[in-house]
């Protein structure tokens, strides 16, 4: 039998609005709909509750507003919810005002459940529906009243059971409210408690969050009348209140630990019975390292992902060895993998909870499981911890020459662990190391291009040749040359063909061990020579890798700015059969920066035909900065901005005598 998701049924609780009363509130003159003529929504009533009870969690809400703006009508006529088996929407009331009579609309609200595909095509599994609720007959000017209730029951056991959590955004500016109601009634068996973050005193400034307890059977209560949210969403982070089950980091991970702990130890003897092939495998490697690299990528190439979010937030566990018979499973399931055969090799390593995506808000929510959606593994050896994604794919190398995941805070699976703050890294090896010679004879330049990859600059780039033509590659490449070299005055990108001939693009070694790719680049290249005043030539290599837009054009009041590079030292030497200015400023300066997240230096030699530069960059990674941090940073940025970034050789204008020889070359 399939089950309902939505049901029509008169909202029960303790807040009950009677027909009447809402017509008299959406007809109501109020000076505050005066907001609607300056291009801002108007919402005559928006009253919203959550319901935490033991065996589930109520969402309650009742809106009114306007429909006066095709946008607005489109939105109404179409509303859709994302619902998981655990879920189902009572509809309570769906009306309009329509020429000041009450009109109900509940026979025109056509309901259809779909299955809700979304991320179905890189194996994001999932049991969810999508509601999608559409209503007939709906006129511009109409005031919509819409009335549900969304109930989440709890499953029978887990962590979802036992903490519960909701975040709430308040609404952006755009919205002025004639009454606005959020209320949070705990009806659990456990105190909860709740954080208002990124709320601003009068002078603007954001007020620090502070966690109050809401003891069992009391309320939240937030009402205002002509109410709106003064903050700037280009700018601010939205205000919002965290209302979750009163717990510690340390209670969160031990609930975590007993799940994971069971499920771990059961199976410490799988893989002799089970996996008998796997170990003739694993056996033929001879060194340890060899070793954790072929479970590392066995798990992450060979094991299907798999991601059902209603078991992810529940932190269901798939035993591993039901994950590698079936070779699949969600990040949980592939970790504990990876963690078992690490075991059986005696790597002490732990399952940590971390979430890529919210890392910096992590301090500022209520502790609870629900601030993270992922599970990786942090691995102890020869004295080093190292941090492995069983979900990555297609990346190689010992485990001290891996990809390295980046983020901020993460929550051990261990009795009485605490949150931990990942510091920031400098990179110890350059993950790229790049060399360009471009050597001019007779206004032709022969260009020798190398390019040594290692970590997951090598990945990407391994993947690459082997995912893109030929074509890709050369367009990839020459396009980099052709803007470094300032050559976009002599030809267009879409000549690229035409002045960049004999192209010859290969990898010509691919350390998988030590995960370092290099890869050959040579080209021939027409008109080098850039013309800017009358007839002045230059030879130019400008490379803006070294500049940091992003930070440049970063402008927020309240998030840090998440600093992630690859450390990076570059060379390149621009020779010509001409004399060029060996006295230019521009040729001739270098640069020493050596800050708290910035170094960069850059050295020359420069003679009679040429010059060569030498760029070494690095920059602390998994940092986030902001304040005078940022500034600093900013200053160094802006410091390699004024000429540092590469180079321009003058090259002398020819003599007659030169001239008249080059006549008869050519001849």
């Amino acid at each position: 039998m399939e089950k309902t998701y939505t049901r029509f049924e008169h909202y029960s609780g303790d807040r009950t609005y009677q027909n009447e009363q809402l017509v008299e509130q959406a007809l109501a003159n109020s000076d505050f709909d005066q907001a609607a003529t300056q291009g801002k929504g108007f919402c005559r009533l928006l009253d919203k509750a959550y319901i935490f009870q033991d065996e589930k969690l109520s969402e309650y809400s009742i809106v009114i507003y306007t429909l006066d703006e095709p946008g607005l009508l489109d939105s109404a006529a179409k509303r859709e919810y994302v619902l998981s088996e655990h879920d189902e929407m009572i509809i309570h009331r769906m009306a309009v005002v329509r020429n000041g009579q009450y009109l109900d609309k509940a026979d025109d609200v056509q309901i259809r459940i779909l299955d809700h595909e979304e991320q179905g095509g890189r194996g994001f599994l999932t049991n969810r529906k999508k509601l999608s609720l559409i209503i007939k007959d709906l006129h511009l000017q109409d005031i919509l009243i819409f009335e549900n209730t969304l109930v989440s029951h709890a499953p029978q056991a887990g962590l979802k059971r036992d903490f519960k959590h909701v975040y709430q955004e308040f609404p952006d500016p755009f919205w002025f409210y004639d009454r606005y109601v959020l209320r949070t009634v705990n009806q659990t068996s456990q105190v909860m408690t709740y954080k208002s973050c990124f709320f601003r005193d009068a002078q603007h400034q954001v007020i620090d969050p502070i966690a109050i307890d809401l003891p069992i059977g009391e309320s939240y209560v937030f009402e205002a009348d002509n109410f709106t949210t003064d903050y700037d969403p280009k700018l601010e982070v939205r205000p919002f209140i965290d209302f979750a089950t009163k717990a510690s980091y340390s209670k969160v991970s031990d609930a975590a630990y007993q799940i994971y702990e069971k499920v771990i130890s059961q199976n410490s003897t799988w893989l002799e019975t089970s996996a008998p092939d796997l170990l003739v495998e694993l056996a033929q490697h001879e060194t340890l390292d060899e070793k954790i690299r072929f479970v590392i990528e066995f798990v992450q190439n060979s094991i299907y992902y798999v991601y059902d979010a209603e078991i992810m937030d529940g932190h269901e566990l798939q035993e591993p060895q039901i994950t590698y018979e079936s070779k699949q499973g969600d990040c949980k399931a592939k970790t504990v993998l990876l963690k078992s055969l690490l075991d059986y090799l005696d790597i002490a390593s732990t399952c940590v909870l971390v979430n890529y995506e919210a890392d910096y808000f992590i301090p500022f929510y209520c502790p609870s499981p629900s601030n993270f959606n992922h599970v990786i593994l942090k691995i102890a050896y020869q004295g080093r911890h190292y941090f492995v994604d069983a979900t990555s794919r297609n990346q190689f190398g010992f485990l001290q020459y891996r990809s390295v995941p980046e983020f901020m805070y993460y929550l051990p699976i261990e009795p009485q662990a605490d949150l931990q703050f990942r510091e920031p890294f400098w990179h110890q090896n350059y993950l790229v190391e790049e060399t360009v010679t471009c050597m001019v004879t007779e206004g032709v330049g022969q260009i020798d291009h190398t390019l040594l990859l290692r970590g997951q600059n090598a990945d990407a780039i391994r993947q690459m040749f082997k995912n893109e033509s030929e074509t890709y590659l050369f367009n990839c490449y020459t396009t980099s040359l052709y803007y470094n070299m300032c050559l976009t005055d002599n030809f267009s990108e879409k000549e690229l063909s035409e002045y960049f001939t004999d192209s010859k693009i290969a990898i010509v070694s691919d350390n998988q061990d030590l995960n370092e790719l290099q890869i050959q680049h040579d080209v021939t290249l027409l008109k080098p020579y850039t013309v800017r005043i009358g007839k002045k030539e230059y030879l130019n290599y400008w490379d803006r890798t070294y500049l940091d837009d992003k930070a440049r054009d970063f402008n927020s009041r309240d998030l840090p700015f998440w600093l992630s590079h690859a450390r990076e030292k570059l060379t390149f030497e621009l020779r010509t059969d001409r004399k060029i200015n060996d006295k230019e400023k521009v040729t001739l300066q270098e640069c020493k920066i050596d800050s708290d997240f910035l170094c960069y230096q850059t050295t020359k030699a420069v003679d009679k035909h040429g010059a060569r530069m030498t760029i070494d960059y690095s920059v602390k990674t998994n940092a986030a900065i902001k304040g005078e941090e940022l500034a600093n940073y900013l200053s160094s940025d802006k410091k390699i901005r004024d000429n540092n970034f590469g180079m321009t050789i003058d090259l002398f204008e020819q003599g007659f005598f030169d001239k008249l020889k080059k006549s008869f070359v050519k001849k």
